[in-house]
């Protein structure tokens, strides 16, 4: 049985941050980094890839530098089910 987007999304934890002072200047992939601390720099450059980063109302780049006052919204996905067993 196949998941829909919308079943995948419903499930998805979305992240809000609002750029401060002091993350004005910055890419967005660093910012990232710097404000989500349980996931690594190159996992958050994937899922900006993926199309799951907006600065705004606009789908955000890795290099994209964000601006005081931005809203970034980033969509993460639930992790897919192992198909591994674990042995005896």
């Amino acid at each position: 049985m196949s998941t829909s987007r919308n079943e995948a999304t419903s499930q998805s934890q979305l992240i809000r941050l609002k750029v401060t002072s002091e993350d004005a200047k910055l890419r967005l992939d660093q910012l990232l980094t710097a404000r989500i601390a349980d996931h690594t720099r190159s996992q958050l450059q994937r899922l900006i890839k993926e199309g799951r980063a907006h600065v705004g109302s606009k789908q955000g780049r890795a290099s994209s530098i964000v601006q005081k006052g931005e809203m970034v919204t980033l969509e993460i996905p639930p992790p897919y089910p192992s198909p591994l067993e674990p042995e005896a």
